[in-house]
């Protein structure tokens, strides 16, 4: 996790140590960290595995509609979906969005915990390859998902489930 901070705002000595005045809060460290020990807060005070909902399963007239877990950049997709609200576009039943500082955040946490509280699917959402406003998060998305996938999978869940996308 130290040496992919954009920041270099982590210290490694006896304990994992963030340096409050050089970390700009993208998460990426904590989505890299392979003993979780970093965990960031976005939005609401909240760490980001506390704000993921439920999944709403709704059935209208004999039609499933599933509930899909979104992870949006709150640089680019967030703007977007924001946007869309303002145009009087409505967000498609079931669909339930979590703003993260960056693509980049998201970690096999996140994943199982939205499955666990009973998404069908989960969809990410960053910034445009090479536009990242944290130098590389959505770089480190990108690499990252297809081990993502290899996990959902051994654990018996299909990898169409988990998809990545840049808005």
């Amino acid at each position: 996790c130290a040496r992919i901070c954009p920041y270099s705002a982590i210290s490694l000595n006896s304990k994992v140590a963030v340096d409050p005045q050089a970390c700009e809060g993208c998460g990426i460290c904590a989505a890299e960290c392979p003993r979780f020990a970093i965990e960031i807060n976005a939005g609401e005070d909240k760490a980001i595995s506390d704000r993921i909902p439920a999944g709403k399963k709704t059935v209208d007239d004999g039609k499933f509609t599933p509930s899909i877990t979104v992870f949006c950049c709150s640089r680019s997709a967030k703007g977007a979906g924001d946007l869309a609200a303002c145009m009087g576009y409505s967000l498609p039943a079931g669909l339930q969005m979590v703003e993260v500082p960056c693509a980049g955040s998201i970690s096999l946490h996140y994943l199982y915990t939205a499955f666990n509280q009973g998404a069908d699917g989960v969809l990410v959402l960053g910034c445009h390859i090479g536009e990242c406003h944290y130098d590389s998060g959505n770089h480190r998305t990108a690499k990252r998902l297809p081990a993502l996938k290899a996990l959902l999978t051994f654990a018996g869940l299909e990898p169409e489930r988990l998809r990545l996308d840049w808005v």
